[in-house]
């Protein structure tokens, strides 16, 4: 596979903090109304910065803004869609996209950071927690991304920017606005950010493995409408 072990600090911040979280959530902190409703509202809003791009939600997203250059948008929404997206804990914007557009350009071979052909599994979460072998991943053209002033100034603050948005604002909302620091903390930010997590992960995985082929069966990819129900009509 091109891997070497698996990055144990990765997978403590995608699956330990959760599962640990899910677990406090449900012995001692009760979920309450405000909190859920928060936590929905905010999950959309995380889940679309990363991989929505159609119908009325077209403006936002890593996938289409970023990775396929499907449209422009004005910079205030830019950085918007930057922060907003760094809590998703999806890795930065330039990241995310050679990552992507590898995807895209070694469909169903090897050089596909998440290929199919790999397995399930490993579609879907392994290739995240798995330690990759620099040739490993196709190489693409990150040209223009290179000379995007947000795309630069976004990993260089990606990791004060996942705190902030991903931890301290949902855990500071839920707290001031219902006093509940703990359930912000538990459902706002870790529970939610495993949620989206999984559901980002779906379309690398499920939207590959289940659904119709109506134009190119011989490659894998598949119109999944379970996929586009839990992605925003991404499937």
């Amino acid at each position: 596979m091109g891997c070497d072990g698996i990055d144990w600090v990765i997978a403590m911040f995608t699956a330990g903090i959760p599962l640990v979280a899910m677990v406090i959530g449900a012995l001692w902190v009760p979920l309450q109304l405000c909190t859920a409703i928060f936590t929905v509202l905010f999950a959309i809003c995380s889940g679309i910065s990363i991989t929505a791009g159609k119908a009325v939600i077209r403006h936002f997203s890593y996938h289409r803004l970023w990775a396929h250059r499907a449209y422009s948008a004005h910079p205030l929404l830019q950085v918007a869609l930057a922060m907003t997206g760094a809590s998703a804990g999806q890795a930065s914007i330039r990241t995310w996209c050679r990552d992507h557009r590898a995807h895209h350009r070694y469909v169903d071979k090897d050089k596909n950071p998440y290929s199919i052909n790999k397995g399930l599994l490993y579609a879907h979460y392994g290739w995240v927690i798995m330690k990759q072998e620099l040739r490993q991943t196709g190489r693409v053209d990150l040209q223009d991304l290179s000379s995007d002033p947000i795309v630069t100034w976004q990993p260089k603050n990606y990791l004060f920017l996942l705190f902030v948005t991903a931890y301290v604002f949902p855990v500071m909302v839920c707290g001031l606005l219902f006093n509940d620091f703990a359930g912000g903390f538990v459902y706002a930010s870790c529970i939610r950010l495993f949620l989206i997590q999984q559901g980002i992960f779906c379309v690398n995985s499920l939207a590959y493995w289940i659904g119709d082929q109506p134009y190119a069966g011989q490659n894998s990819p598949r119109d999944s409408w379970i996929v586009a129900l839990i992605r925003f009509e991404e499937g």
